[in-house]
């Protein structure tokens, strides 16, 4: 047997057939769609945080006169240090910002 095409059931019956053939009886969108969200919304949070992180260390290197990747090629650990706390520093203000 071929498939047909064209069926006579419209789009949204079929992919609600589709649906309750892979989610539990119980389940149903109205239940899904909430954890959706917040799954929607962590990613966008956590898109930010990165973008926000990266652009304070960014600052960081252009308002400092030292060169901290040179420093730490070259073996000074305290320079890795200062940079490592620039890092926590940052990330502490933005988690601080986005939880309030």
């Amino acid at each position: 047997m071929t498939p047909h095409l064209h069926s006579d059931t419209s789009k949204g019956e079929n992919n609600e057939r589709i649906l309750a053939n892979i989610l539990p009886e119980r389940a149903s969108l109205t239940m899904i769609l909430p954890t959706l969200q917040k799954i929607g919304a962590t990613i966008s949070w956590t898109l930010i945080s990165v973008c926000l992180l990266y652009g304070g260390i960014w600052l960081y290197d252009r308002i400092d006169p030292i060169n901290y990747q040179e420093e730490v090629r070259r073996g000074n650990i305290a320079a890795g240090m200062v940079i490592a706390t620039v890092i926590l520093a940052i990330a502490a203000i933005i988690i601080a910002v986005i939880v309030t």
